[in-house]
């Protein structure tokens, strides 16, 4: 990591205006986002989950993407019931999002189970409060900006108490909470020209180099900066055209199927 800052210090002096590249650390601390209900299930999940993102940018575009590499799966409840791993954030797999700042054009490739979607939308303004607080990150003087975006809505849980003779004896669920907000820290750097940012973040007048989403829930930090290169800012192609509206009630069927069909060789299954 220390290379990476040190080679984007050296290379800033002339890149304010050059396309690039900025590999982030994804940083998710999962336990806060089990309810109280799943206290149990800390034990049983590694507290963080760390990936690598990167983002491809210039003055007018960008696209954003997981840097390809392997994944351990994480552990699980119980030996007999069907594995399952946790991936948190809205960028998974294959998954790209391109943004073309000048015609207002958001293009997003998104898996789902065995098969891959692809959405086009308009590129909707976010609500950025500019702040007086400094600092600098990667050598690059950057400004902080915040936000409030809705926040991931954490799952119910039924838990099932089995009697020793195998039968049922209690069967309760914990609806899921209300929806609520969470407070989004973002750092750009204004010597960087680029609107581009990690994740659904964006519009800065300057390259979102850093963010911290809900006081530390999820945490994207640079580690490297680089020129881009041979590589290419265009929007995927790859996937069945449908709408962000089809592409939400599928995922939401597909978590209801996954609750629907998960145990975990206990007395708690996940809805």
């Amino acid at each position: 990591m220390v290379m990476g800052l040190m080679a984007a210090c050296a290379w800033q002096a002339s890149a304010q205006s050059k396309p690039g590249v900025v590999v982030y650390e994804r940083k998710t601390n999962v336990h806060l986002r089990l309810p109280p209900e799943a206290e149990q299930m800390k034990a049983m999940i590694p507290e963080f989950q760390i990936s690598k993102m990167e983002l491809l940018y210039n003055e007018t575009s960008s696209l954003f993407r997981r840097v390809k590499e392997e994944e351990p799966e994480l552990p699980t409840a119980g030996s007999d019931g069907p594995r399952f791993s946790f991936r948190m954030g809205g960028m998974g797999g294959d998954a790209e999002t391109y943004r073309n700042y000048t015609n207002l054009l958001t293009v997003t490739s998104q898996e789902l189970g065995p098969k891959k979607y692809l959405v086009d939308d308009t590129l909707k303004p976010i609500k950025w409060k500019l702040e007086a607080d400094t600092m600098t990150i990667a050598g690059y003087l950057c400004t902080k900006a915040t936000t409030s975006i809705l926040a991931p809505q954490r799952m119910g849980i039924r838990s099932v108490t089995i009697g020793a003779d195998g039968t049922q004896k209690k069967d309760s669920t914990v609806a899921a909470p209300k929806a609520t907000y969470n407070t989004v820290v973002a750092w750009f750097a204004e010597g960087i020209e680029s609107q581009g940012g990690p994740e659904n973040f964006y519009g800065l007048p300057g390259l979102i180099l850093k963010v911290d989403i809900d006081n530390g829930w999820m945490v994207y930090t640079p580690i490297s900066l680089s020129p881009l290169g041979n590589n290419k800012i265009e929007p995927p192609t790859a996937g069945k055209k449908i709408t962000r509206e089809e592409l939400r009630k599928m995922q939401m069927e597909q978590m209801r199927s996954l609750g629907n069909g998960m145990r975990q060789g206990g007395p708690i299954r996940m809805q």
